[in-house]
């Protein structure tokens, strides 16, 4: 962290970074295509990763040709997705649990950022008991625009009434990734292998394999007086 400001804010992505539903989202997604008889090809899935709901939508109505249609997909897929959250098949990300306790015994506020909408995100952060841990989170139906626009991590610093400077992101997604630089933060790139990424990334302040390097990271910076 530059400046004299020391960190006192790490600030999540959920979806591919605290909790591992990308994969979930691509099988449900495909399972309403499949549902309604639509071919779609898995890597146009896959290339969704880190979009935010309306612009799927767009996108879905303009593979469908059709709103309704559209609206009706997106239903199966959202259904399909409670299912496969209550047959277990939706994780935590290693570790995740581990980093946000590690951040509060530190004495270090925690928030989340994501384009999720809040009816989902609420119920996710709930089921894998991270609500309690986090001292903000911001939704994708609280800001105008959607990652890779910076809103949603512009709002979280105001909801936080914390500067960037001293703050830092863990993100999953290029769009994410590019969403926090946009808002002037630093970001430790913690990629999900589950999901190819769109794009080169551009400069990060770090990469790590997964969140018990990022703890050794935070360590670091804490130790620094940064």
């Amino acid at each position: 962290m530059s400046g004299s400001a020391k960190l006192s804010t790490v600030i999540f992505d959920m979806d591919g970074c605290l909790i591992d539903t990308e994969q979930a989202y691509i099988q449900a997604w495909a399972h309403a295509f499949e549902v309604k008889g639509i071919p779609i090809a898995s890597e146009e899935l896959i290339s969704w990763a880190g979009t935010g709901k309306n612009e799927i939508n767009d996108i879905v109505t303009g593979i469908v040709g059709s709103r309704e249609l559209a609206m009706e997909l997106r239903q199966i897929r959202e259904d399909y997705f409670y299912v496969l959250l209550e047959r277990g098949n939706i994780y935590e990300k290693p570790y995740a649990s581990e980093i946000l306790d590690f951040l509060k015994r530190r004495g270090i506020r925690t928030a989340v950022a994501s384009s999720t909408f809040s009816d989902r995100g609420n119920i996710l952060l709930e089921y894998f008991k991270f609500r309690d841990k986090l001292d903000c989170v911001t939704w994708g139906d609280e800001v105008e625009h959607p990652k890779p626009s910076p809103d949603p991590y512009l709002k979280t610093l105001e909801k936080c009434r914390v500067s960037r400077e001293e703050c830092i992101v863990f993100e999953d997604s290029y769009n994410g990734v590019l969403a926090a630089l946009n808002a002037g933060l630093r970001v430790i790139h913690v990629p999900d292998t589950s999901v190819k990424m769109k794009k080169e990334l551009p400069p990060v302040y770090t990469s790590v394999h997964d969140f018990k390097e990022g703890m050794e990271v935070i360590r670091g910076i804490l130790e620094s007086g940064n």
